[in-house]
Formats: structure tokens, C-alpha cells, sequence
């Protein structure tokens, strides 16, 4: 089994080789080839050729060894037995078996290649949204430029000159303004500022007059006088 027969195996919609046809085939599948040798011997020889064959990409050499080893099992079983049908069933059995593995290593491939693809599809999208989203956005700002330079330079110049500053005196031709303008200063710097207006004096708060009238105080003087017993009493009397 050389590398241009693999080459003509059959493939599948998705690209990847037809592995159930490869081993399954009526007519050329390997199970069918391998299975036809009617000595022990040449069943082993067969099936060497096709693990051989099969796996000949740089790191498959632990793979080899593996199914050789479980080939040289059910060769040397079917020798001790001399059933050469049950060995043929083992061989078979070991055929389908790397069928499957290579079914679906083929299974995980294109699932990744889909994976990988739908990833650099999502980020192609993403960069067109991107590259359109900034075009959109400076048209925007071109066009808001854009039409504040127009307002600008459509405006008239009566409505610069209502929105110009009247305090601003470099928007006058003559910064010191017209001869009837210079004549009012000057006469308003000579004339003297008037007096400030004095300030009212303040009213006298009127003094609070008494309520009650002023009480008179008389000084007490002694009158003295006899009382039964022949004492003297002393009597104040008010004047």
C-alpha cells in the first residue's frame, strides 16, 4: 500500500478521507483484503502491511508498536489454538478498531477547522463594524465642522456688529471715539464732583418723664412728756 493508493481513497463532503469506505468496501475495503489470507501466517503478513501503511506520519511510531503488539497477541493465540476463524475475527475485530480512532481523529479536525474559521470570521466582521462605525462617526464630525464654518461665514456683518461688545473699544474705528464723544469727557473731567449729601442728624430721643409724683420726706422731731409713774416718754413726731 503505497502513498499514491492513499491518495485515491475516497473522501468525504467535508474534505477528509472516507474511512468507513477505506476499510469497509466490498470489493477493495482492508478488512476484506486481510481477512482473505487463508494461513495464519499470511494473515499476520497482511495485516503488518496495513498498520504499517497506515500510520507513517512522524509520531505515530508509539501507535505502530501498540497494534503490532495486539496483532502478535491474536497471531500467537490462533497458533496455540489452530482456530484460524477466531483469529481472523481478533484481526478483524483490530481493523475496525483503528477504523474508529481514525474516524475520529478526522471528526475532531474538522470540528476545529470549522471553530478556527468561524473565529476569523467573527473577528473579519468585527473589524468591518469597526472600520465602518469610525467612518460614520468622522462624517459626523466633518459635517458638524463643516456647517459651523458655513453658519460662521454666512453671517452679516450688522449681526457681528449687534453681538459685538459696545464696552469693547477695539471694535471702534477711532479708539479714542468722535470728536463729540472727546468734548463730553473733557467737560466732565473739569467740572468738580458734586458734595456728597450729608447724612441727617440723628433726633433726640425725648426723656422719659416720672410716672409717680416726688415723694416729700419730713424729719421727725422728740416731744417729751410725762406719764403716770413719773416717767418720761419720747414720742416721734413727724412735721
Amino acid at each position: 500500500m503505497n502513498t499514491t493508493a492513499q491518495k485515491s481513497w475516497p473522501k468525504t463532503a467535508d474534505g477528509t478521507t472516507d474511512w468507513e469506505a477505506v476499510f469497509e468496501d466490498p470489493d477493495g475495503g482492508l478488512v476484506q483484503l486481510v481477512t482473505r489470507a487463508q494461513t495464519l501466517d499470511a494473515l499476520n503478513e497482511c495485516a503488518s502491511v496495513v498498520i504499517r501503511s497506515l500510520f507513517t506520519r512522524k509520531g505515530d511510531e508509539a501507535e505502530v508498536v501498540r497494534f503490532m503488539k495486539l496483532l502478535d497477541f491474536a497471531i500467537t493465540k490462533g497458533r496455540k489454538t489452530d482456530d484460524a476463524p477466531q483469529t481472523r475475527t481478533s484481526v478483524e475485530f483490530l481493523l475496525r478498531r483503528i477504523k474508529q480512532e481514525r474516524i475520529d481523529k478526522a471528526t475532531a479536525y474538522i470540528a476545529q477547522k470549522n471553530s478556527k474559521q468561524a473565529i476569523e470570521r467573527r473577528a473579519v466582521r468585527s473589524s468591518k463594524n469597526k472600520s465602518r462605525l469610525m467612518a460614520v462617526a468622522a462624517g459626523i464630525v466633518v459635517l458638524v465642522i463643516g456647517g459651523s464654518v458655513a453658519a460662521w461665514l454666512l453671517s452679516s456683518p450688522a449681526e457681528l456688529a449687534d453681538n459685538a461688545d459696545p464696552s469693547d473699544t477695539t471694535a471702534q474705528s477711532d479708539p479714542n471715539g468722535p470728536p463729540a464723544a472727546r468734548e463730553t469727557v473733557a467737560a466732565a473731567e473739569k467740572t468738580p464732583p458734586e458734595p456728597a449729601p450729608k447724612k441727617p442728624a440723628k433726633e433726640k430721643k425725648p426723656t422719659p418723664q416720672n410716672v409717680f409724683p416726688k415723694a416729700v420726706m419730713l424729719k421727725p422731731f422728740y416731744w417729751s412728756y410725762e406719764v403716770k409713774g413719773g416717767g418720761v416718754s419720747i414720742f416721734p413726731i413727724n412735721r
